[in-house]
């Protein structure tokens, strides 16, 4: 019997022994995994969502304004599409006035053509564009009257051979000019367009 309880009272102070020697570090482990899984848990809930960016259609750099002036209803800026043509603009406008000059509007103004931030569109009333002096030639040669590039008008411009409403507005945005040659190195015309103009046109 005293061997049973001599085993008993071994087996015991072995327990306490254990417990003393590995009960607080177990206590620490224990804390520690507490610690790491609070903390876990809060740097979830604490992470921001996601930022989404949300396409603007109506974001400033999606519009441009244009000018559109002369014989039509309801002349003024206007509030543009980017990729807005100048049929867009001469509906917004309100279309032709009854004294436009419609014969200029089918042979000269390009209905298709896009426009631009800023852009100014004319359109001429009857007898209002004339000739320029230099489209008038005898085999092939000028005459002496030429169009001033730094000063002319923009219907004056519009007249020349192979220049448009768009071009025109080309050659009067990227003035001034210190000779007719800038108009090709500004790239307000094209070199086919160039060499069908450059007997008609001059600076000073």
């Amino acid at each position: 019997m005293n061997n049973e309880e001599d085993r008993v009272l071994l087996f015991e102070e072995f327990v306490k022994t254990q417990l003393k020697t590995y009960l607080f570090p177990l206590i620490l482990t224990f804390l520690g995994v507490i610690f790491i899984l609070i903390a876990f848990f809060l740097s979830v809930r604490k992470s921001p969502e996601p930022i989404t960016f949300m396409e603007n259609s109506a974001s400033p750099s999606s519009r441009i304004k244009v000018d559109i002036e002369g014989s039509v209803l309801k002349p003024g800026v206007y509030d543009m599409e980017r990729d807005s043509r100048v049929g867009d603009v001469l509906v917004f406008a309100g279309g032709l006035s009854a004294g436009a000059d419609r014969d200029w509007v089918t042979r000269k103004l390009n209905r298709a053509a896009k426009v631009t931030d800023g852009a100014k569109i004319y359109i001429p009333a009857v007898g209002e564009i004339k000739t320029p002096m230099g489209d008038i030639s005898v085999d092939g040669a000028s005459t002496d009257s030429k169009i001033n590039i730094n000063t002319a008008a923009l219907t004056e411009l519009d007249g020349l051979p192979g220049v448009g409403l768009v071009t025109a507005q080309k050659i009067v945005s990227t003035r001034p000019y210190s000779s007719i040659d800038e108009l090709k190195t500004k790239k307000a015309v094209n070199s086919s367009t160039f060499e069908k103009i450059k007997e008609m046109v001059e600076i000073y």
